[in-house]
């Protein structure tokens, strides 16, 4: 790790950031303006604005009475591929063990009283969302670097801004950080990542590694690969079904009964109405699910629809505002036991008594689907409802769907749009 000397503006490699006391800088880039590894090591970049910034923070450390620092554009050694993924890997940790963390929020002026904090480009950055969380003590300045105050003493302006809990943000530095994450669930927390953005495609998923305590290499080229390999990594570690409750933001139609999808997310943004997810009880009683070469393996309860021709898993957690209302999704079985997400704009809220119920089996369940998969599961199923006449089932039973989350005249909601959908 490397740390500046706030004294002498030079670099200092040190092997433990434990053994070290340090104040750290969250910040966002301003293209062609940062100051690189070399060009902080050899100062010659000292009239970039990010040579200012470096100064600034090295000026807070040492009022503060710190002798290092650390900032993520000079710190790091970014043409050495093994560094990076070093670092990337161990930011977490490194903000976590900072004295203090500073946040400058660059775009925004804390004496323009018609000005939003909320709307500064810091709190849209995929990569300060664990910056604002990891470090105990954080203190924001603005663009003219005055102060504005902590993360405990904003812990409500900050929380209503992220949608993260003023529990989370007001977390005392002697707090086992990992334990306080791991009491949420995981919708909830890939939730705080849905409406940020990142420059490079793959840094959605790097940038949530220390969030769910999991370790990533880096592989930049690799896209969208990049969440499905962190959703990989995170079932290896928890077996929190909540990891299969979102919704799915891609432009199709809405809840069509012919759309199917893996169980996994495509990216973060598909978690943005699941911030208000809670396990129903202890992870600890869910069944145990693990990656194979068929995909996830599953022994559980499943439901089935006679109506719908789809079967109904239960995912163990429930909306803040809606305890009773056990969280799940649909799925459609395509032989030898493989199952993918049927209808992922949708969630399922209720189930009936009556639901048929199938006795736990191991199943599986599709990863991701390619477009060639999921067109051919798509036809396929249209040709069966085409040339089925469909009876009515014996019985009474009923079963509600709602896109996406609830409406906004209903508690905890941040939506507008429901359906129900009602056999009898």
């Amino acid at each position: 790790m490397w740390l500046i000397n706030c004294q002498t503006l030079t670099l200092v490699e040190k092997g433990s950031p434990a053994r070290v006391k340090y104040a750290i800088l969250s910040h966002t880039w301003e293209e062609g303006e940062e100051v690189q590894f070399y060009e902080f090591k050899h100062h010659t970049a000292t009239e970039k604005r990010g040579w200012a910034k470096i100064r600034n923070l090295c000026r807070l450390a040492l009022a503060d009475g710190y002798q290092f620092a650390w900032c993520d554009t000079c710190c790091i050694d970014k043409t050495s591929s093994a560094e990076l993924t070093e670092a990337i890997n161990s930011m977490f940790p490194w903000y976590a063990a900072a004295d203090i963390c500073y946040v400058y929020l660059a775009d925004y002026d804390s004496s323009n009283r018609s000005g939003n904090m909320g709307d500064s480009r810091w709190f849209k950055r995929g990569w300060t969302l664990q910056e604002l969380i990891a470090p105990a003590e954080v203190r924001f300045y603005d663009s003219s670097w005055s102060t504005m105050g902590t993360k405990v003493n904003m812990s409500k302006e900050i929380a209503e801004i992220t949608g993260i809990e003023e529990n989370v943000l007001s977390a005392s530095k002697d707090r086992d950080l990992d334990d306080v994450l791991g009491q949420l669930s995981i919708a909830k927390r890939m939730a705080w990542a849905a409406k940020r953005e990142t420059t490079r495609t793959e840094d959605a998923a790097y940038c949530l590694l220390g969030i769910f305590g999991v370790n990533l290499p880096l592989l930049y080229g690799e896209g969208d690969r990049a969440f499905m390999r962190l959703q990989e990594e995170i079932v290896k570690t928890s077996n929190d079904l909540s990891l299969f409750a979102w919704t799915s933001s891609e432009n199709a139609l809405l809840g069509s009964r012919d759309s199917y999808s893996g169980v996994f997310a495509q990216n973060p943004r598909d978690f943005l109405h699941s911030g208000e997810m809670v396990l129903s009880s202890n992870g600890m009683y869910n069944s145990e699910f693990t990656l194979c070469n068929k995909g996830i393996k599953m022994e559980m309860l499943l439901f089935y629809s006679l109506k719908m021709e789809l079967h109904l898993l239960a995912l163990n957690c429930h909306e803040a505002a809606a305890p009773k209302d056990n969280i799940g999704i649909y799925l459609k079985h395509h032989g030898a036991n493989v199952y993918s997400r049927a209808r992922p704009r949708t969630f399922v809220y209720e189930f009936d008594a009556n639901l048929k119920m199938s006795p736990d089996k191991s199943f599986f369940l599709n990863k991701q689907l390619t477009p060639a998969l999921r067109d051919h599961w798509t036809q396929f199923t249209a040709m069966q409802s085409s040339s089925q006449t469909w009876e009515e089932p014996s019985g009474n039973f009923s079963l509600m769907g709602r896109w996406g989350p609830k409406p906004s005249g209903m508690a905890g909601s941040a939506c507008s749009l429901q359906r129900d959908l009602s056999i009898s």
